[in-house]
């Protein structure tokens, strides 16, 4: 049995459905596994890996399947999206203040999922990921807690506070908001704030 189908099978152990499974996703896990043909589960590893330069680089090289450049939006948002649901990865393990639309933006395997994948194949296998699986809220949870503690709150009204990705230029967003309107424009009316991470947070449509 190749890599591949063997990521298929962890990925159908976890719960994806056939969409989330498919060969681009089970690619997707060895890359950020650095796992290679001849490679045995127990030597993976957790790199930071970006989309391009990092995920598509080690699928073309390692297992010579080269996808076109617009498949890095549909690695994100359809693998890249659920396995952070699933408590598979984080985004930017080592500085939750990167952008999410920035270049230097990456992506790790957990600490909880990577002790999982090093069982795989292995006696351990079955109870492993049962704990896992039980667990998973949990893993899920401290990660999103982790990542709130950078976020910008930003004040709009005397009872309204939003929160922003983290980033400069959200810093720079809440000092417009929170101290250049009431000074130099006074009584004006917030109609539109946007967010890399949501674009539409907050809109008056009226």
């Amino acid at each position: 049995m190749n890599k591949i189908n063997e990521a298929q099978i962890i990925l159908d152990s976890l719960g994806f459905d056939t969409k989330q499974k498919n060969k681009i996703a089970a690619l997707t896990l060895l890359a950020l596994a650095n796992i290679k043909q001849n490679d045995k589960w127990s030597s993976a590893s957790n790199p930071r890996l970006g989309v391009a330069k990092g995920i598509m680089t080690f699928i073309s090289k390692e297992y010579e399947v080269t996808y076109k450049e617009n498949t890095r939006e549909s690695v994100r948002r359809q693998v890249l999206h659920y396995f952070i649901q699933k408590g598979l990865i984080e985004q930017n393990p080592d500085d939750k203040t990167i952008p999410v639309n920035s270049s230097r933006t990456n992506y790790a395997l957990t600490e909880e999922f990577l002790k999982v994948l090093k069982t795989f194949d292995s006696s351990k296998w079955k109870k492993s990921l049962e704990v896992f699986l039980n667990e998973t809220k949990d893993i899920v949870e401290k990660y999103e807690t982790a990542k709130s503690f950078d976020l910008v709150p930003v004040k709009i009204s005397e009872d309204k506070i939003i929160n922003l990705s983290a980033g400069l230029h959200n810093d720079l967003q809440k000092a417009i908001v929170e101290e250049f309107a009431p000074r130099f424009a006074p009584n004006s009316m917030l109609l539109y704030l946007g967010d890399t991470a949501n674009k539409n947070i907050h809109i008056e449509e009226d």
